[in-house]
């Protein structure tokens, strides 16, 4: 069910992050996060949220936007408003 974070209170928000922090701040091991992210999220999701955090890794060892781009086939808009750091 997608819901637009702007249709949600500020009290919901809050509420519904705390359950996602307190979620995966719990999981102890890699398989135990494998696990509750293939429950939680279709293939297309996880897939989606794996390459935000390789392109966001790669913004950290300061590899360019363009660098990126040509490595990932990401269009920068995707991430230019990335804050990392």
């Amino acid at each position: 069910m997608k819901v637009r974070a702007r249709q949600l209170s500020n009290k919901q928000r809050i509420e519904t992050l705390d359950t996602l922090y307190t979620a995966t701040g719990s999981l102890r091991g890699r398989q135990a996060m494998k696990l509750f992210l293939r429950y939680l999220l279709t293939e297309s999701e996880r897939i989606m949220l794996g390459r935000r955090i390789v392109i966001a890794r790669r913004l950290l060892a300061g590899v360019s936007h363009r660098g990126i781009e040509m490595s990932c086939g990401s269009a920068e808009t995707r991430y230019s408003g990335y804050n990392i750091g």
